[in-house]
């Protein structure tokens, strides 16, 4: 899909993080054949199933492994509960979208995939929350996410991209940046063992060895710090993050309104590295819930247009997706993947794959 259309469609969606003042101009569609990458910028998000925030592209008539192949899901009372749309919040008092955060960790996402029949959704938050609560069956359309789906017209979406473990957020986070949890299933655990010292090559050591300039850019806590800042021990693998002026590999990613961060200094004057790796603002623009979706809209927007206008953008690609599925149903059982003892330290149930995440491709 050709970069202008993208830009008119975003262009029409007024209101959103002052959207249209940041759009580039719709010039040339550039050369037909697609340019080598040569820059990638990834963004993880927080907790947002497939379904959830995309599955009802199906409704549309847009292909897609959607709600149309979804099904009704049972609570505590025996009651089948069928995916529902979310109701327009906007002007609310207390907005709807704030929903209370479904549960997550490893014992609550594996009782929601209950072996396989992948219909604990519903029970296991009323477990949690008490009541009838039915927030896990909510959908997202057009309406709440029109940044992402309006990307998602333009390029490409991923429907069978599944989170790296069966649980919360940082394990998924040490996977995005080490290709393992070292077996922990814990947020808490996984920060200690960061602060221990990673005890296999992380992604940006390789990319160190490869000779690949990168950064990490972060909104208010910068994990991968955790591995700059650890004291060495054998076998533990730490990363040299440079200075803290905005010159290092770690550097604030700055304001997605203002663009008053070194990312948009960074991608304005065309200086991006070769590997991006941007965290959200936790709390406040990740979209995990109770934070509003339209944030986390007003993120992706801020960090498009701001690539779109870069001198880099003919030779980028952007891959916006998320740790996990934050307790939101999805209708597609898991697989699992083959055992991997380096990956999993021989603790078992980590060859099982968790479930799937909104993922686009831009570029």
């Amino acid at each position: 899909m050709k970069r202008r259309d993208a830009l008119k469609t975003l262009g029409g969606l007024a209101g959103v993080a002052g959207l249209t003042r940041l759009l580039p101009g719709c010039g040339s569609d550039g050369p037909s054949r697609p340019p080598g990458i040569s820059t990638i910028v990834y963004l993880m998000l927080e907790n947002r199933s497939y379904d959830h925030a995309l599955g009802a592209r199906n409704l549309e008539g847009l292909a897609g492994d959607g709600l149309d192949n979804a099904k009704p899901m049972p609570d505590l009372g025996g009651n089948l509960i069928a995916p529902f749309e979310a109701p327009d919040d906007r002007g609310s008092a207390t907005p709807s979208l704030c929903d209370p955060d479904p549960p997550h960790g490893w014992d609550a996402s594996h009782a929601q995939f209950n072996a396989g029949a992948n219909d604990g959704f519903v029970t296991e938050h009323q477990r949690s929350h008490g009541g009838t609560a039915t927030e896990p069956m909510k959908y997202m359309t057009r309406a709440h996410q029109p940044i992402s789906w309006a990307l998602a017209d333009a390029y490409t979406v991923c429907d069978r991209w599944f989170c790296s473990v069966m649980g919360p957020t940082l394990p998924n986070r040490a996977y995005w940046m080490a290709g393992t949890s070292f077996g922990q299933q814990a947020n808490t655990d996984v920060l200690d063992k960061f602060a221990a010292g990673v005890p296999v090559p992380t992604i940006f050591n390789r990319l160190d060895e490869a000779g690949v300039d990168w950064c990490y850019y972060f909104g208010n806590l910068a994990v991968v710090s955790f591995q700059g800042t650890a004291p060495g021990k054998d076998g533990a693998f730490q990363i040299d993050l440079g200075p803290n002026d905005g010159t290092g590999r770690l550097r604030r990613f700055g304001d997605a309104q203002f663009e008053s961060g070194q990312f948009f200094k960074d991608a304005e004057a065309g200086t991006l590295p070769s590997v991006v790796y941007i965290d959200p603002a936790f709390g406040f623009n990740d979209d995990h819930p109770p934070v509003h979706p339209i944030r986390g809209q007003e993120l992706i927007a801020a960090i498009y247009t701001a690539l779109a206008r870069s001198p880099q953008w003919e030779n980028c690609l952007l891959v916006v997706t998320y740790d996990e599925h934050g307790g939101y149903a999805d209708h597609v059982a898991p697989p699992t993947t083959t055992d991997d003892s380096l990956a999993t330290f021989g603790v078992e149930g980590f060859e099982q794959l968790g479930f799937r995440v909104p993922t686009l491709v831009i570029g």
